[in-house]
Parts: C-alpha cells; structure tokens; sequence
C-alpha cells in the first residue's frame, strides 16, 4: 500500500473513532458546574461536535487526496534546507 492511501485510511478510521465515541459519551446538561450520571443529553451540542467532526475529517481527507500534505512536507524540507546552507 502506498503511503498516501495508509494516511487516507489512518485519518479515516480516526475519524470515526472519533464520531463513535462522541456518541457513547454525548454532551450532558450540568448543574452548578457538576455533572450528574442521568443528566439529560444536550442534542444540539452533540449534533455540532458531529458536524465538527465530519467536516474536519473530510478536510483532512481531501488534502491527503489532493496532495497538499505532499505540498506541505516539500516547502518545509527545503525551507529545512535553505537554513542550513545559510549556516554554512
């Protein structure tokens, strides 16, 4: 598998993790600064962690697919490069 595809499918999985996880542990209304063990969940909340979520995810991917990460590392390594030939 090329590295690309293991990046795509790393951020992927992490995403939903991420996504699953959310929803196994929703946001909870509070009192006084205290959570209680059956406090109501808050939906709106919940439903824009998922959004923030999705919409992170899918920027991500789209860069990993777009090649921008590739861009990225290629302006940092010769940034990299130009700082040590000037110390020389």
């Amino acid at each position: 598998m090329s590295t690309k595809r293991i990046e795509f499918l790393i951020v992927l999985w992490i995403g939903i993790i991420i996504f699953v996880l959310m929803g196994i542990f929703p946001p909870t209304a509070t009192r006084q600064g205290r959570r209680y063990p059956y406090a109501p969940i808050v939906y709106e909340k919940l439903i824009i962690q998922w959004i923030l979520v999705v919409v992170v995810t899918g920027g991500l991917l789209y860069s990993i697919k777009a090649g921008l990460l590739d861009y990225i590392n290629a302006e940092l390594d010769s940034s990299k490069k130009y700082k040590q030939n000037e110390r020389e």
